[in-house]
């Protein structure tokens, strides 16, 4: 099977993982997807493992098709969510592959450019929704501190999942 062609099912395969993890966390109540950040998860292990376009795809197309499935992420979070997704699988990809930053680095500075990608966009959208200056950075502060076992979650399957996905996509 081609490259570009493996690329493509794997993407496909992280976008179900994605679809399906905020649905199975659901189960445990519904703040699980607050704490534990299933979206971010396949996004990241796409950006490492995949590259930077098929991480960037997902995380695009992630939030927006979750949204369209399930109703979550609700607007405006859904918007917010889509610019910090984006810019996870985008910058996860460039520094693991096109820096070749090791995993160790290039994931905790993907997580740090996803946040500012959301208070960047907060700040941007924040007038047409009224939420301006300390309240949009608060939103991203508490956002954070609420998903911290998530982002500690990731610290631990995110390299065993890329390790993983790498292993199988190998000729």
């Amino acid at each position: 099977m081609k490259q570009h062609t493996k690329t493509l099912a794997y993407t496909a395969l992280l976008l179900a993982l994605g679809l399906a993890l905020p649905r199975i966390l659901h189960v445990f109540g519904q703040d699980a997807g607050q704490l534990f950040l299933p979206l971010h998860l396949p996004v990241l292990v796409a950006g490492l493992a995949l590259g930077a376009v098929p991480g960037g795809v997902l995380g695009a197309v992630l939030p927006v098709a979750s949204f369209l499935l399930s109703g979550m992420p609700p607007p405006p979070l859904l918007w917010f969510m889509t610019a910090e997704l984006l810019a996870y699988g985008l910058t996860a990809g460039l520094f693991a592959k096109k820096m070749r930053l090791p995993m160790w680095a290039a994931l905790p500075l993907a997580q740090l450019s996803g946040r500012a990608a959301e208070a960047l966009v907060l700040l941007l959208l924040g007038g047409l929704l009224h939420i301006q200056g300390v309240p949009a950075a608060m939103l991203v502060i508490t956002g954070t501190v609420k998903g911290l076992p998530g982002i500690a979650a990731q610290w631990v399957l995110v390299p065993l999942l890329v390790k993983a996905l790498e292993r199988v996509k190998k000729p």
